[in-house]
């Protein structure tokens, strides 16, 4: 189960920093947890990927408007 460390402390057995996310087992994350050194991580949600090409086929985008070509005046 993922942590979070809270304080610098040993986890997993390794020097750890806070702000570190750590798989721990339940029993030494329990005992981190009731030491006041650790948290259950918050769950991320992935961000949605997004398809970003324009004009294909398979787009969701619309196809880029394309410039005009300058009148030249025939004086």
């Amino acid at each position: 189960m993922p942590h979070l460390i809270t304080k610098a402390c040993m986890a997993g057995g390794k020097r750890r920093a806070a702000g570190d996310i750590v798989e721990l087992s339940e029993a030494e994350g329990r005992s981190l947890i009731l030491m006041g050194r650790a948290d259950k991580a918050p769950v991320v949600e992935k961000p949605k990927i997004s398809d970003r090409s324009i004009a294909l086929d398979k787009s969701d985008a619309p196809a880029p408007k394309k410039r005009a070509r300058k009148a030249k005046n025939a004086s």
